[in-house]
């Protein structure tokens, strides 16, 4: 299988691996579509990952095509999206069902191997099972539109709240598109970039997005 692997600051390799095999509670997924996160870009050309070499990205989605011991034969075929959080199970948040504040995580694509594979082995706790009409490149965002769903849901909108957006790259819309489901009466998404005010226009927020002046601090 081919995968793209990021063996230093700013270079990245094709290789060619083993596909692996699924162990017990894992299924093999095989991967339709990965998006590339605002994070991956600075851990690819300026921070570095946690290890070389690494294969990147946590926004992901496939279809399984094998299962280890002790899982279902059927969820043979079914397309699935990936939670990319890996909870240890073992420490008191697990044991509340507090996975974002596990103490020993692994996260796919940075600190395990991620989506710009082929294959890759998932517990099968990290599935999210999809109908079989989802669209798979669809189902690669779902990581970051739930984040802005938790947004919202934090936020307590009521009905025809007006909204302010402050940024409107990947997640700024996402909130922004949550805040018109959830009945926003007015969605305001502010930016200093032009061509991202822009690119929301085409989207159909002409009339609620505007540009900011960049901020200029004393001295």
């Amino acid at each position: 299988m081919k995968v793209l692997s990021l063996t230093q600051l700013g270079k990245f390799e094709l290789q060619e691996r083993s596909v692996p095999q699924p162990g017990a509670g894992e299924v093999l997924v095989k991967v339709k579509a990965a998006g590339i996160c605002g994070s991956d870009i600075p851990r690819a050309f300026v921070n570095g990952p946690y290890h070389y070499p690494t294969v990147l990205g946590h926004e992901f989605a496939g279809q399984i095509d094998a299962v280890g011991p002790d899982v279902s034969p059927s969820l043979l075929g079914r397309k699935t999206a990936i939670f990319p959080l890996v909870p240890c199970n073992q420490c008191r948040f697990c044991q509340e069902r507090h996975y974002s504040k596990c103490t020993n995580y692994s996260y796919f694509g940075s600190r395990q191997d991620g989506g710009f594979s082929e294959y890759l082995t998932v517990p099968e706790f990290n599935l999210v099972l999809l109908d079989d009409a989802a669209d798979l490149r669809e189902a690669a965002m779902l990581e970051p539109a739930v984040v802005g769903l938790h947004v919202m849901r934090r936020a307590h909108l009521d009905l025809n709240d007006n909204v302010v957006i402050y940024g409107t790259g990947p997640i700024g819309i996402m909130i922004a598109r949550w805040a018109k489901i959830y009945g926003a009466n007015q969605v305001l998404m502010v930016d200093v970039d032009p061509k991202k005010i822009d690119f929301c226009r085409s989207l159909g927020f002409d009339s609620s997005v505007m540009p900011a002046k960049p901020i200029r601090w004393p001295g």
